[in-house]
């Protein structure tokens, strides 16, 4: 938005999406300002005004990421309807998180969560009490794909971020999973036993969680290694990621040089609510 009195070189600027919607109310008619929207053309050429509109009427509905104050990751869906040549704005109330943490909406919930990385390898007992700690609602699923990707990436990340003295080609995370006592060896595997109808969970935000799972997982019905009642994320060196079953009490894998860096916590996010 700038001013743009006879055409002279304009001065804009960039607005955060509540305070266009505030912005938008106060503007009057003859302010000399004027809103502009970056619209994206795969044509070489402009469209014509009169054979083309460049705007269509209807609504966009979509949602925005700020940082609240420049520091808290914020959640905020807004609408943006174009009806009679009149724009009209509306914005949901926003959700913010704690540093470190991003807010994911899921079907009910906008979630902050994270990948707390510890120093130590830890089992799963461990990783449920670092949870706590940080006032979680207990280890966390993966809902859906936007989530798989970003928590993929998150952990990735991680990989070159080691805090023990040795460095492992891969890491794992636990993640909400346990296995059911109907689905362990030597039960065979068939409909009600297989991949992710295997596990019990917890986490009530994610209750048919999305997994991308490693290849040839999850693989506890073959009895490999035993007792692999417990989900993790597991990533390595070479960008290779997905979802895995392991032992509860695993903290270590020598052989395959796999170490459990941390977990996967999340907390609810509370409506305009500045942390």
């Amino acid at each position: 938005m700038g001013n743009l009195p006879f055409l002279l070189l304009p001065q804009f600027i960039l607005l955060v999406l509540r305070n266009v919607c505030r912005s938008v109310g106060w503007m009057k008619h003859v302010c000399n300002s004027r809103i502009a929207f970056r619209i994206y053309s795969t044509s070489e050429k402009c469209p014509s005004i009169t054979g083309t509109p460049v705007l269509v009427g209807g609504t966009i509905v979509s949602r925005t990421y700020p940082l609240l104050g420049g520091i808290f990751p914020t959640y905020q869906e807004f609408n943006l309807t174009l009806k009679s040549d009149v724009w009209t704005f509306q914005s949901s109330v926003f959700y913010s998180c704690y540093i470190g943490y991003i807010p994911l909406k899921r079907d009910k919930y906008v979630m902050c969560m994270n990948i707390i990385q510890t120093e130590t390898c830890i089992n799963r007992t461990q990783a449920v009490a670092g949870c706590a700690e940080f006032n979680s609602i207990g280890l966390m699923g993966i809902a859906n794909l936007e989530e798989s990707s970003y928590i993929r990436n998150v952990a990735m990340g991680l990989i070159s971020k080691q805090s023990s003295n040795k460095t492992y080609t891969s890491l794992g995370f636990w993640m909400d999973g346990i296995r059911k006592p109907t689905c362990k060896y030597p039960q065979p595997k068939s409909a009600s036993c297989n991949g992710t109808n295997e596990f019990n969970y917890n986490d009530i935000s994610a209750p048919n969680p999305t997994f991308h799972w490693a290849p040839r997982q999850p693989d506890g019905l073959l009895n490999n290694p035993p007792d692999s009642n417990c989900l993790y994320l597991k990533v390595d060196q070479n960008g290779n990621s997905g979802v895995d079953d392991a032992p509860c009490s695993s903290s270590e894998n020598v052989t395959a040089n796999v170490c459990m860096k941390g977990y996967l916590c999340g907390i609810y996010a509370a409506e305009n609510y500045i942390t």
